[in-house]
This record gives C-alpha cells, sequence and structure tokens, in this order.
C-alpha cells in the first residue's frame, strides 16, 4: 500500500528551519518526497502560512490535485437490495 506524504508536516518543519536530511532523518520521510512537497508548494506559491488552517488531506490534494483518487473498476453493490434480500433468508442450523 502506497502511504501519502506528509505534506503539512514537511511544510510546517521547513517553516521552522529544519533542513532536506533533518526532515529526512526526523521524520523518516524521503529525500525525494520532501523536494517533491516542496516543489509543488514553490510552484504553486504556497508556504506554511498558507496551509496552516487547512488539515493533512486537504494539503496534499491541493499540492497534489487529483493524486490518490481512484475509481474503482468493479461496480458498486447495491447495498439496500442487499440488506433486503438478506432479511428474508433464514437459515436452520442444527
Amino acid at each position: 500500500m502506497v502511504r501519502k506524504i506528509k505534506a503539512k508536516l514537511v511544510l510546517q518543519l521547513r517553516n521552522q528551519g529544519l533542513s532536506r536530511r533533518a526532515i529526512e532523518s526526523a521524520q523518516g520521510i524521503s529525500r525525494h518526497s520532501i523536494q517533491a512537497v516542496l516543489d509543488a508548494a514553490e510552484r504553486l506559491g504556497l508556504g506554511w502560512d498558507d496551509v496552516a488552517e487547512l488539515s493533512e488531506v486537504e494539503t496534499y490534494s491541493t499540492l497534489f490535485p487529483g493524486r490518490g483518487v481512484r475509481e474503482s473498476v468493479f461496480a458498486k453493490p447495491d447495498w439496500p437490495r442487499v440488506a433486503m434480500s438478506s432479511c428474508f433468508t433464514t437459515r436452520v442450523t442444527a
């Protein structure tokens, strides 16, 4: 499973003056991921002050729009219909 980058944390620590290497060693985030966050923030002209009030999810989706959004290739079940059909099914166990 792929984990999302903690983009808000990276921007916060960078704002506090930590270097990329310090963030990497302190948080266990790869240099590549840290650089991706910083590049995206710079490209959009965003800094810590711009994302401080946003949640981690909002920050990530602002920096990386569309990333991590997946449509299922499977049809979604009609759960009310499934529930109704299972209500009328009785099983007898010995």
